[in-house]
């Protein structure tokens, strides 16, 4: 007699023997799948039962997984793990398209990307090669080149190209926008011997902004072939350590607290400070790069990336401009 199971639908073969043992029971085992088939009526065909009905039905009997089960599962583990196989390539797939996808948008880190990231409010590469404007690559606030400088110098491979000054004139105009709490910058390279003194507006003019007599006024020099800041009223100056007169390039940096300190470092590192008023230094309308209108101690030399911030610099991004500016660009890159 055969009788269907209600869950795998095989058909289950009872032998008559074991279906007149079955009554009185109301379920039994599929061989199969194990679920609760129920027993056929033996009044209806008294048949015989199969070996695999019997064990079922005699749990102390030795059993063995039937052949068609074993199939399902090996089938069943087969498909699982191509299953997990397409999960883990389209996952591969995914990571490497992502990778690309990262790889292709990767923002190269340059130097002027460090600097604008600092919010300057003037910045002058003077990457031209012609003409009298230095371009203010922040926020427009243009200079003008005066005297011949010599434009499209060659400067450090991350910086581009710089300006040359010649020691007697020369010199870039620019506008005194930061003027409160502020940070001065620039790159220099030089084999001059500067002024010499104990204030920094008697030293070689890097960026001067200086008004004769006792004024809120500014100079950031070479003095003693050192990095020099003067701010005024009272008329105060902080001197570096490093001389920066041996024809390499040299980060300087210098910042004003207004009403705090004025600090100078060199290459990236701090290099004194002393106390400063609490006025805002804007007597002079003017800072010239490289000039000085007053006891005209003009600076001999190249000069780059100069720029004035509105506010103070951490010691952490002057380091991290100074490194910038120190890395060498492949010629591969694009």
């Amino acid at each position: 007699m055969n009788t269907p199971c209600p869950h795998c639908q095989i058909q289950i073969e009872i032998d008559p023997e074991t279906l007149a043992a079955l009554q009185g029971n109301a379920l039994f085992q599929c061989p199969s799948c194990g679920v609760e088939v129920p027993v056929p009526n033996v009044a209806r065909a008294p048949l015989k039962v199969t070996a695999a009905a019997a064990i079922r039905h005699n749990p102390a009997a030795t059993t063995s997984t039937p052949k068609n089960q074993t199939g399902k599962r090996n089938l069943f583990i087969l498909g699982a793990s191509a299953l997990l196989f397409l999960i883990g390539l389209g996952f591969f797939l995914s990571s490497s398209k992502s990778g690309e996808e990262k790889k292709e948008t990767k923002t190269e880190v340059t130097y002027p990307s460090v600097v604008m990231a600092d919010k300057p409010i003037s910045y002058y590469r003077f990457e031209e090669t012609s003409g009298t404007t230095a371009a203010d690559s922040a926020n427009g606030n243009n200079g003008t080149y005066r005297n011949g400088i010599a434009l499209n110098q060659s400067g450090l491979p991350a910086l581009g190209k710089a300006v040359r000054l010649d020691g007697i004139d020369d010199h870039v105009a620019t506008p005194n926008l930061a003027n409160g709490d502020f940070t001065l910058e620039a790159w220099i390279n030089t084999t001059s011997n500067s002024h010499t003194g104990g204030q920094g507006y008697v030293g070689t003019a890097l960026l001067w902004s200086d008004v004769p007599g006792y004024t809120n006024d500014f100079v950031m020099s070479v003095l003693n072939n050192r990095l020099a800041f003067f701010t005024g009223n009272p008329d105060t100056t902080v001197i570096g350590t490093t001389e920066i007169n041996d024809g390499k390039w040299h980060h300087l940096v210098v910042t004003r607290s207004k009403g705090g300190k004025m600090e100078v470092y060199v290459d990236g590192e701090f290099q004194g400070s002393m106390p400063t008023n609490n006025q805002d230094l804007s007597a002079n309308q003017e800072v010239l790069i490289g000039g000085d209108k007053v006891l005209m101690r003009h600076f001999k030399g190249l000069i780059d990336e100069v720029a004035y911030y509105p506010h103070v610099l951490s010691l952490e991004r002057i380091r991290a401009h100074h490194k910038a500016g120190m890395e060498v660009v492949s010629s591969q890159n694009p």
